[in-house]
């Protein structure tokens, strides 16, 4: 063998061994980080690892009812002052009395994703681009388009003079009067009033009213809830990513949230499916139902609210709303 030979040799030797310590290193990084992640994921006693472990404690909620909607496609619900649950999906609305008889809300010409209940009984119902409003006695009598070639009506609110519309296609709220003129938006990225704007990046997006006329939207994809004055003002902000009970984990939540009588504030997560409740100013509260008192499954939650604080609970993926109350 000549000298050239075995210099080549020699250099290939050490270069196998530099790429062997190469890899060792990297794969001892790896089972490092892969502990860490771990750990981490045992410390929080509802991570996926431990979902159904979360505090017996922190639930203070108990369910008291349960109504089969019938819907393939369950997507949202509302309750009226009179204590009625209306089930939008498929392509229909149906409202559901104090004695649980049933009454189809005129089959819609397109299928309906979000309905709100007026404090007059009045109706309205979100289909992906265009908001029709019923009367209590079930008669169409107003509908209109909402902007934009990607609207995608994700949620509704209604107070005496106003209809609040949640657009997910568009990231923004559209605020209209009740006869539909359009009055302004909510939401839409403004850096010099401090509104970093809506992300969603699934179609959900949530909005709703409190007792003083301010607005509260969900903005799923910072993980926070925003509040606003009804002129666009932003007011506060709160919320963060995490699996711990505290946060809102996933991509992109809280997906849905309703308001309490009390201005408590009921928020709900897809994936680790998870239902819980906060104070105003973001404090964590209690939890009213964890994963496992949904069917299999990692689809959205919906949640509505009646004037005795019960907390409806619709799980798209069987069509089943769950009634808690507090213990």
């Amino acid at each position: 063998m000549d000298e050239r030979q075995r210099k080549i040799e020699l250099w290939a030797k050490i270069a196998g061994t530099a790429v062997a310590f190469l890899v060792c290193a990297a794969l001892v990084v790896m089972s490092v980080q892969g502990a860490r992640q771990r750990a981490e994921l045992a410390r929080q006693s509802d991570s996926p690892v431990a979902q159904d472990k979360i505090n017996p404690s922190l639930i203070r909620y108990r369910e008291v009812r349960r109504t089969e909607t019938g819907l393939h496609d369950a997507r949202g619900i509302a309750v009226g002052t009179d204590g009625s649950l209306y089930a939008a999906g498929d392509s229909s609305v149906i409202r559901f009395n104090a004695a649980g008889e049933q009454q189809e809300i005129r089959p819609q010409e397109a299928a309906p994703y979000c309905v709100a209940v007026a404090g007059d009984g009045s109706l309205l119902v979100g289909t992906r681009g265009a908001v029709s409003v019923f009367t209590k006695d079930g008669k169409r009598a107003a509908r209109w388009t909402v902007p934009g070639k990607q609207a995608y009506l994700t949620s509704l609110a209604v107070t005496e003079n106003d209809v609040w519309a949640a657009d997910a296609g568009g990231r923004v709220v559209y605020h209209y009067d009740r006869s539909g003129r359009l009055l302004g938006r909510i939401g839409e990225k403004d850096a010099k009033r401090g509104i970093p704007g809506l992300v969603s990046p699934s179609p959900y997006l949530d909005v709703a009213v409190a007792k003083d006329g301010t607005v509260w939207v969900a903005n799923p994809g910072r993980h926070q809830l925003e509040h606003y004055t009804k002129d666009g003002r932003l007011i506060s902000t709160w919320g963060e990513a995490g699996m711990a009970v505290e946060g809102f984990s996933g991509c992109c939540n809280p997906a849905n949230f309703a308001l309490l009588p009390d201005g408590r504030i009921v928020t709900a997560e897809k994936g680790l499916r998870r239902v819980k409740i906060y104070r105003a100013d973001g404090t964590f509260d209690c939890v009213v139902a964890g994963p496992d008192a949904f069917s299999a499954g990692n689809g959205a939650l919906d949640v509505a609210v009646d004037g005795q604080g019960r907390v409806y609970v619709l799980d798209r993926a069987d069509g089943t709303v769950h009634v808690f109350d507090a213990k």
